[in-house]
């Protein structure tokens, strides 16, 4: 990747491994960019007379100047001075002339296969399903009183009584909750083609009667 260069205010250089990091060190600091000499050039055309001075001065292993000819020149030797700036540092020749040992073939280990999981036996399908049937069976038995007849029914036969039927007595009676009672009563009114009334005892029970 093209290594990209930024001039800061007081002549500083500093290298970056690409122009986008480059790009926002200028963005939040200030200063020049440049990756080639032409644009080093256009930089310094914009910059003080003496950025160019500052620069070179600046850079390591260099001799101090006082001034350039021309930005031109300044450009060139400052291009030429900085192409070693970023580049790794070598390691010294025992490390490198260290050979590496290679791993024996036989150390090598292969990767267990992984389990594979048992399918579902059609046995354990048809178990699986069994509770549904079970509970359409309890819920066709809760339907039905212990002789036979529809709570439904029930309810009708309790409720056109002259004094109707409280809602607690209705309860006992099914085994319903307090909400399937007032489920069962509404439709018996909206579908099941009743009018039912309610209203409240003299001890102050919900009751419900067919007017």
């Amino acid at each position: 990747m093209k290594q990209t260069f930024v001039i800061d205010e007081e002549g500083g250089i500093t290298v970056f491994p690409s122009r986008k990091e480059a790009e926002e060190a200028v963005t939040s600091n200030g200063g020049y960019g440049f990756d080639s000499l032409e644009t080093l050039e256009a930089s310094l055309a914009n910059a003080p007379a003496t950025m160019a001075t500052q620069i070179w001065n600046s850079l390591p292993g260099v001799e101090p100047v006082k001034g350039f000819k021309s930005k031109g020149v300044a450009a060139a030797r400052i291009w030429k001075q900085i192409q070693s700036l970023g580049e790794p540092e070598e390691t010294p020749d025992a490390e490198a002339a260290e050979p590496v040992a290679k791993p024996k073939k036989g150390n090598a280990t292969r990767k267990p296969k992984a389990e594979k999981k048992p399918r579902k036996s059609a046995k354990k399908a048809k178990k699986a399903k069994a509770p549904k049937k079970e509970k359409r069976a309890k819920r066709a038995k809760s339907a039905k009183s212990a002789n036979g007849v529809s709570k439904k029914l029930q309810v009708v036969a309790m409720i056109e009584r002259r004094g109707g039927a409280t809602l607690e007595e209705i309860m006992r009676e099914t085994g319903w909750a307090r909400h399937s009672v007032r489920g069962a009563i509404s439709t018996l009114g909206s579908k099941g083609g009743h009018k039912i009334e309610s209203f409240k005892t003299e001890a102050g029970e919900r009751a419900y009667r067919i007017a």
